[in-house]
C-alpha cells in the first residue's frame, strides 16, 4: 500500500528503494522475521530446538512431548543444522555433549564434487573436451565414487576397509585415463576382471575385451600428470580420512526434500506459508502422512480420512480413481526416466536464461557453506571471557581482562638515570634519552681504549 501511494503521487520506485519502506502494517502480521526464505533457516533452526524441548512458558516439556534430535542428516549449504544442535546443547547443558551428530548427505556431497568439476571445465578449457571432462564423464566418475563409498558402508570404522575405500577413490581418475595400476578391487574395474580371468592374454587383448564388456563410453581421458593431480585433489577435498566415515553412513535427505516440495505446492510457497494460520499446520500434517513409501501412503491416507469422515467412495468414484492412478503411475515413470530428467533440466535452463538468472545463479546459493570437517558432534558453547556455559563471548557482560604487556628492562651492569622502561625505537637514527656517564660497561670500554 505504501508503494502504491508513492507511485500514485508520481514518484518512481525501483527495486533498490524497497528497503527504505517499513514492514509495519495494520492488523496482525504472520511473518516472524524479515529474512528471506533461504536465510531464515539458520534463525528458525534455533526456534525449532526451543519448541521441541520447551513449551510456550519456557519450562521443559514432559517425556511424552519432549523431542531431542540425536542425528541430523543435511547438506552443508546452510548453518541451520549446526545452529539447531548448538541450541539443544545450550538448553540442556553439558549432559548433551556428544549426543547429537550432524551427518552429511551423500547425494549432495557427490553433487558438490560434480559442481566443482563443471566449474573447472568452465574456468580452464584444457579440461574440457572429448579426451578430458565431459558431462557423461562426470556422471561416470560420480557413479564410481558412489559405488566405492557404498561398498565401505557395511564396514564403517574398520581401518583396513577404510584404507581400501580411500585407495579406490584415489584410483578413479587414473582408471578413466586408462591406467589400471591402482585398480586392486576387481569388482570396480572391468579391465582387472578380464585380466584375472585371462592371465595369459596380452595387454592389447585385455583392452579390447574390456571395451566390449564395458557399458560405458569407449574413449578414455588423455590428461597430464598435473591434470590428474588436479582432479584427484578435488575428490580428496571431500572424501578423505577425516570425513569418509560420516559420508559412508549413506544417509540421504531426499525424503525431506520431497516433503517440502509437496508442501510448497499446497501451502502457497515457503514465503507465505498459508499466512501462518491453522490451515498451514494442517497442510504440514497432511503432507507428512502422504509422503514416502513410493506414493503408497497417499492411498492409505485417503482411505483413513474417508473412514474418519464416514465418506465412502462410490463405484463411479472408484473407477475414476483407478484411471487417475494409471495416469499418475505413467507420469511418475516418465518423470523418473532419464529423458524426463533431461527435459526438466533443459526447461529449467531455458527459463533461467530468459529470466537472466544464469549469470547470477552461483552468487545467490552456496552449495558448500559449511565445510565437511566442521560438521562435528554436539558440544556446549563455552565463553572465552568468563569460562561459563550458556552464552557466547560477544554476549558476555564480564569485562575482558587487559592483556599482560611484556616489557624488558636494561641491565648494563650499572645505573640508569632514567626510570622509564624499555620501549622499541621507531626512529633508529635518534639517540636514547639516557645518561650513560655512570655506566660500568662504558667505563670499561673507555679504560680499554686508553
Amino acid at each position: 500500500k505504501q508503494i502504491e501511494e508513492h507511485v500514485a503521487n508520481g514518484e518512481t520506485v525501483t527495486v533498490e528503494d524497497l528497503c527504505r519502506f517499513p514492514t509495519t502494517h495494520e492488523g496482525h502480521c504472520y511473518r516472524k522475521s524479515n529474512y528471506s526464505s533461504a536465510a531464515a533457516e539458520e534463525h528458525e533452526a534455533k526456534a525449532a530446538a526451543h519448541e521441541l524441548l520447551l513449551d510456550g512458558s519456557g519450562t521443559p516439556r514432559d517425556a511424552k512431548t519432549c523431542v531431542f534430535i540425536d542425528t541430523v542428516v543435511a547438506d552443508n549449504d546452510t548453518r541451520g543444522p549446526s545452529n539447531f544442535v548448538k541450541e539443544q546443547n545450550n538448553i540442556i547443558g553439558s549432559l548433551a555433549d556428544g549426543k547429537a551428530e550432524i551427518i552429511p548427505d551423500l547425494p549432495h556431497t557427490v553433487n558438490n564434487n560434480n559442481n566443482e568439476f563443471h566449474a573447472l571445465m568452465e574456468k580452464d578449457p584444457t579440461f574440457r573436451g572429448r579426451q578430458a571432462l565431459t558431462n557423461v564423464r562426470v556422471k561416470s566418475i560420480q557413479a564410481d565414487i558412489t559405488a566405492a563409498v557404498k561398498a565401505y558402508h557395511p564396514h564403517v570404522g574398520n581401518s583396513m576397509e577404510r584404507a581400501k575405500c580411500l585407495k579406490q577413490l584415489g584410483a578413479i581418475i587414473k582408471h578413466h585415463c586408462g591406467d589400471h595400476s591402482r585398480c586392486d578391487q576387481v569388482k570396480f574395474c572391468t579391465y582387472s576382471q578380464v585380466k584375472s580371468d585371462h592371465p595369459d592374454w596380452t595387454e592389447e587383448q585385455i583392452r579390447e575385451e574390456s571395451q566390449k564388456k564395458s557399458k560405458r563410453q569407449k574413449s578414455i581421458m588423455d590428461l597430464s600428470e598435473w591434470g590428474i593431480s588436479v582432479l584427484e585433489r578435488i575428490i580428496a577435498k571431500r572424501f578423505n580420512a577425516k570425513t569418509i566415515d560420516k559420508i559412508a553412513k549413506c544417509r540421504s535427505s531426499n525424503r525431506c526434500e520431497g516433503f517440502w516440495s509437496e508442501l510448497v505446492k499446497l501451502s502457497e510457497g515457503k514465503r507465505i506459508q498459508g499466512c501462518g494460520t491453522d490451515l498451514w499446520l494442517s497442510m504440514v500434517e497432511l503432507c507428512y502422512c502422504m509422503s514416502g513409501n513410493q506414493r503408497q501412503n497417499i492411498k492409505k491416507t485417503k482411505q483413513e480420512l474417508s473412514e474418519l469422515l464416514n465418506v465412502f467412495y462410490t463405484p463411479i468414484k472408484n473407477k475414476a480413481c483407478d484411471i487417475m492412478k494409471k495416469k499418475a503411475d505413467k507420469d511418475y515413470a516418465r518423470k523418473a526416466s532419464e529423458s524426463g530428467k533431461r527435459k526438466r533440466q533443459m526447461a529449467k535452463l531455458s527459463l533461467d536464461h530468459r529470466m537472466g538468472k544464469d549469470a547470477n545463479k552461483s552468487k545467490h546459493h552456496k552449495s558448500e557453506k559449511v565445510p565437511l570437517t566442521k560438521m562435528k558432534k554436539s558440544k556446549v558453547d563455552k565463553c572465552t571471557k568468563c569460562g561459563q556455559h550458556g552464552h557466547k563471548t560477544r554476549e558476555c557482560v564480564v569485562l575482558k581482562a587487559p592483556n599482560k604487556q611484556k616489557k624488558q628492562l636494561f641491565d648494563w651492569g650499572g645505573r640508569i638515570e632514567s626510570t622509564n622502561e624499555y620501549e622499541p625505537r621507531f626512529k633508529r637514527h635518534r639517540p636514547r634519552d639516557y645518561d650513560w656517564s655512570d655506566s660500568i660497561l662504558l667505563g670499561k670500554c673507555k679504560s680499554s681504549t686508553k
